[in-house]
C-alpha cells in the first residue's frame, strides 16, 4: 500500500503537467489554424470562395492575412461578404455586389487595383484599429446605377489613404465616407474621372471652420468631387494639390470662393475654372498652373506678390490659330478696379508645334475688354527663350517671349559689292559674309 500510495503522488504532478501543456498546444495550435497566410494560387478559377484557389486550401478567414501576388491577374468577389485581417495586392481585385471587411490589419497596394463595381452600397469597410490603404495603386469606383455608391468606409477607426494611393470613380459615384467615430485622412489622390466622389463624415483634409483644404491631391476630370458640410472652400493649404479638368468642386463646398493658394492648383488643358473671392482678392502664394487653352476667371483681383509665387502658363500654336492660356480678371476688388499684380515668376512653357518667332509676344489681359490695370513685376521665365516682362498699357501685360529679332544687313541687289559687275570673285565671298550675317560691301 505505502508503494502504490508513493506511486501515486510521484506520478501525479506528471499526469497533471502534460495535460495542462496539451491543452496549451491545443490552444496555441488553434490560433495559429485561424491566423494564417493565405496566398492566391487561382489553380481552380478565379472565384475567391473557391478553396482549392488557395494555399494552404481554404478560403481566408476573418483572422487571415491575404496575398494576391502579380501572377493571379484578376481575382472575383461575387455577392459575399467576406473578411480578412489584411490585403496585400499585386494584381486586380473586383468586389462585385460584395462587402470585404478587412479587420485590422489594412489594404497593401503593389501596383494592385480594387474595382468595387456595385448598384448597391457595397465596398471597402475597415474596422477595429487604425489602417491605411498603402503602397501604389487604385481604388475604382464602378457605380452601375443602384440606390448606393460603391464606397471605402471607416467604422470607428482612423483610416489613412497613402500618397501613392489613388481613388477613381470610372463610372457613376463613389463614395469615401465614415460612421460618428471614425475618421479618413487623404495623402494620396481622389480623381473623378466621372459623375461624383461624395466624402461623407470625418475627413480630416476639411476642415469646415477654417474653410481649409489641406494635403492629398484632388482631381476632377468630367466628374466632380463633394464633401458633406455645405461650406465652400476659401484656402488651398501647403502640400495640397487641385487639379481641374472639366469638373470641379459640388454641392455647395466649391472652390468659388478661393481666396488664397498656398498649394498647387493646375487648370489642365481646356479647362474653365472661375473663383469668386469674398473680399475680391484671389492671392497666389504658391503655384497656379495653367494648360494649353485653360482659362482662369477671377471675380476681382488676381494678386500674386509673393517672392516663391509661381503662375505657369502653357502656350502652343498651330497654323490656324494660337491655343493661349488665359487669366482673366472681372469686376472689382472694392477699390474700383480688377487690377492683376504679377510679382514672383511667371513662366511660360510652349508645347509647339510652332514656336515663337523673335519679337512674338503673349498678352496677359484683365477682362474681355482690357480694361483695369496691370502691375508688372517679378521676373519672366520662359522654358525655351529668353524674354521679359513688359506693362504695355491698360490691362495688358505682355510676355515678350520670342526675344529681339537679330538686326538684319540688306544689299541692293544680287551685285553684293555694287561694282556693276555679276558674278565676281567679290560678289561670292560677299554672299558667303552675309549669308553667315555679316553686311554686304559698301
Amino acid at each position: 500500500m505505502t508503494n502504490f500510495l508513493s506511486s501515486l503522488i510521484r506520478s501525479f504532478p506528471r499526469v497533471g503537467r502534460p495535460a495542462l501543456v496539451g491543452a496549451g498546444c491545443i490552444v496555441l495550435a488553434s490560433n495559429a489554424a485561424l491566423a494564417q497566410t493565405k496566398t492566391w494560387t487561382g489553380s481552380v478559377s478565379s472565384n475567391w470562395n473557391v478553396a482549392g484557389n488557395w494555399a494552404p486550401a481554404g478560403v481566408p478567414g476573418g483572422a487571415d492575412d491575404v496575398l494576391i501576388p502579380a501572377s493571379a491577374g484578376f481575382v472575383l468577389i461575387d455577392s459575399s461578404v467576406p473578411t480578412v485581417h489584411s490585403v496585400a495586392l499585386a494584381s486586380t481585385l473586383q468586389l462585385y455586389y460584395s462587402n470585404l471587411t478587412i479587420n485590422g490589419g489594412g489594404l497593401s497596394l503593389d501596383g494592385g487595383t480594387v474595382v468595387i463595381t456595385t448598384p448597391n452600397n457595397n465596398g471597402i469597410n475597415f474596422v477595429s484599429n487604425a489602417q491605411s490603404i498603402s503602397g501604389t495603386g487604385t481604388v475604382s469606383f464602378d457605380d452601375q446605377g443602384g440606390f448606393s455608391n460603391p464606397h471605402i468606409r471607416a467604422f470607428g477607426v482612423p483610416v489613412t489613404i497613402g500618397a501613392g494611393v489613388t481613388c477613381r470613380s470610372t463610372s457613376g459615384e463613389g463614395e469615401i465616407t465614415t460612421d460618428t467615430t471614425g475618421s479618413v485622412t487623404v495623402l494620396g489622390t481622389v480623381r473623378a474621372s466621372t459623375g461624383t466622389i461624395y466624402l461623407s463624415g470625418n475627413i480630416t483634409n476639411y476642415d469646415s471652420t477654417t474653410v481649409a483644404l489641406t494635403g492629398g491631391t484632388w482631381w476632377c476630370d468630367s466628374g466632380s468631387i463633394s464633401f458633406s458640410v455645405p461650406v465652400p472652400i476659401t484656402s488651398i493649404g501647403p502640400g495640397t494639390t487641385v487639379k481641374f479638368g472639366g469638373g470641379g468642386f459640388s454641392y455647395g463646398v466649391g472652390l468659388g470662393q478661393l481666396a488664397a493658394n498656398l498649394g498647387t492648383i493646375q487648370a489642365l488643358s481646356g479647362a474653365d475654372v472661375t473663383f469668386a473671392p469674398g473680399g475680391g482678392i484671389f492671392q497666389n502664394n504658391g503655384t497656379v498652373t495653367l494648360g494649353t487653352g485653360s482659362i482662369l476667371h477671377v471675380n476681382g483681383e488676381f494678386r500674386q506678390t509673393s517672392p516663391g509665387a509661381l503662375l505657369d502658363i502653357s502656350l502652343s500654336s498651330s497654323l490656324s490659330q494660337p491655343a493661349q492660356a488665359q487669366v482673366i480678371a472681372h469686376g472689382t476688388n472694392g477699390s474700383g478696379n480688377s487690377p492683376v499684380r504679377l510679382g514672383g515668376t511667371v513662366r511660360a512653357t510652349f508645347a509647339g508645334p510652332i514656336l515663337p518667332d523673335c519679337n512674338d509676344t503673349f498678352d496677359l489681359v484683365t477682362g474681355s475688354t482690357r480694361n483695369g490695370t496691370m502691375f508688372a513685376g517679378g521676373q519672366f521665365v520662359p522654358a525655351e527663350v529668353n524674354g521679359t516682362l513688359d506693362a504695355v498699357g491698360n490691362g495688358v501685360v505682355q510676355l515678350r517671349v520670342g526675344g529681339n529679332c537679330p538686326v538684319q544687313h540688306g544689299c541692293a541687289g544680287v551685285d553684293f559689292n555694287n561694282d556693276g559687275l555679276f558674278p565676281d570673285t567679290q560678289d561670292i565671298e560677299d554672299f558667303l559674309r552675309v549669308f553667315a550675317g555679316g553686311p554686304c560691301s559698301q
